[in-house]
């Protein structure tokens, strides 16, 4: 369930402020209706309505927006995090995803190595280039749900070791093990390749094409998802063009099993970049 579930009475008239109109069958949607810099609170409540419903939103023609109004905007949404961990940043809440710096063309949810994984990403195109640059956004609730049963059993009571480190730099043993999600490394309690062989088996489940949903960005477009039930891809595909967009995230809880026992961190301390921990 999303941080931004909105069920309160007033969603239905909510969506009457703003058009909604999906991108993909199950996944992806864009909202028009909204300029940003202006959003009311039925707007708000609309917009948090599409969220749950499509799990990524895109809002087009936004060029006017700067950082103020970008972060103005993440703030009318929920509780702002500091832009990265690790990274030093200043304590700003807006990080710059800069393909001079890296690419990041990997499957993977936003800050999965910290306890207090963010609810929400909103990221703005700044610099695109001519081609290519697309993100693609993968569904994982309903991946989830067209599991087969023995699975989705399977799945629930599974724990993973998540960690920023690249493969080259980690502890090499049977608790590591690389992964398409560039943050997950392990099972625990599995070997190398049996927690490899698994995790691609439900990743080729999660990223199926009728799962996703594809975006080729234009100037002025804002995409904002999920962190909870999202994988999402950068693609590295613009040669040696550069591409520049700003995000923010917004503070989500600490994730909890399927049998009530919440995440915990087992190296670093993440109380700094949200406050956020139930």
């Amino acid at each position: 369930m999303s941080e931004l579930s909105d069920n309160s009475a007033a969603s239905s008239r909510a969506y009457e402020t703003i058009v909604v109109a999906k991108v993909g069958a199950h996944i992806g949607a864009v909202i028009s209706g909204v300029r940003i810099g202006e959003v009311d609170e039925w707007q708000t409540a609309g917009i948090r309505r599409a969220l749950t419903e499509h799990k990524v939103v895109f809002f087009i023609g936004q060029g006017h927006v700067d950082n103020t109004l970008h972060r103005e905007f993440a703030e009318q949404l929920g509780a702002v995090t500091e832009a990265h961990p690790t990274i030093g940043t200043d304590r700003d809440v807006m990080l710059p995803i800069d393909s001079e710096r890296g690419r990041a063309n990997s499957w993977h949810t936003d800050l999965t190595f910290i306890d207090r994984v963010p609810a929400v990403s909103i990221l703005r195109a700044i610099n695109l280039p001519a081609y290519g640059g697309t993100t693609v956004w993968a569904n994982t609730g309903r991946a989830y749900k067209e599991l087969h049963l023995s699975l989705r059993v399977m799945a629930d009571s599974l724990w993973a070791v998540h960690t920023n480190l690249y493969d080259d730099a980690a502890e090499r043993d049977e608790k590591r093990a690389g992964g398409i999600n560039s943050q997950e490394k392990a099972f625990v309690g599995m070997g190398s390749q049996d927690s490899n062989d698994l995790f691609q088996l439900l990743q080729r489940h999660l990223t199926r094409l009728d799962n996703t949903v594809r975006w080729n960005w234009a100037s002025g477009d804002i995409a904002m998802w999920d962190n909870h039930v999202t994988q999402h891809y950068a693609v590295d595909d613009y040669d040696d063009q550069p591409r520049l967009l700003h995000r923010i995230t917004l503070a989500g809880s600490v994730p909890i099993s399927a049998d009530g026992r919440r995440s915990r961190p087992v190296k670093g301390d993440a109380s700094s970049s949200s406050s956020a921990v139930a």
